[in-house]
């Protein structure tokens, strides 16, 4: 299943389904589009939940999934996640997340991609 960011409060309601690739939200109330004005495409985030997460967790609400420890990601195992903890105080996927180090990491691939 693809998530596709657009609002929605649970992965089951989705405008996407499984087999399915989501570009952009679908129109809508519930849609949110960041940064869009005029003719330019709202940004939006994507991921394909199968790949990423554990199958324990790949059919929950985006609040479960990021308040679940990091061993929800699938290949992080929870030796991981204590390692994550002692190091850096990482608790759940939504603190791996908001990892300052994490970002760094992503706007500097970000910035070598642009080039």
């Amino acid at each position: 299943m693809w998530l596709v960011f657009s609002g929605y409060p649970s992965l089951r309601e989705l405008p996407c389904r499984p087999a399915q690739f989501c570009r952009r939200p679908r129109p809508g109330p519930a849609a949110v589009m960041a940064g869009e004005q005029g003719s330019q495409e709202a940004a939006v985030a994507q991921i394909d939940l199968d790949e990423v997460l554990d199958k324990a967790y790949a059919d929950k609400d985006l609040a479960t999934v990021l308040a679940a420890p990091v061993s929800a990601l699938k290949g992080v195992s929870d030796r991981d996640g204590e390692l994550l903890q002692e190091a850096f105080n990482v608790k759940t996927v939504a603190d791996l997340a908001n990892l300052k180090y994490a970002r760094w990491a992503q706007a500097l691939a970000a910035l070598g991609t642009s080039s």
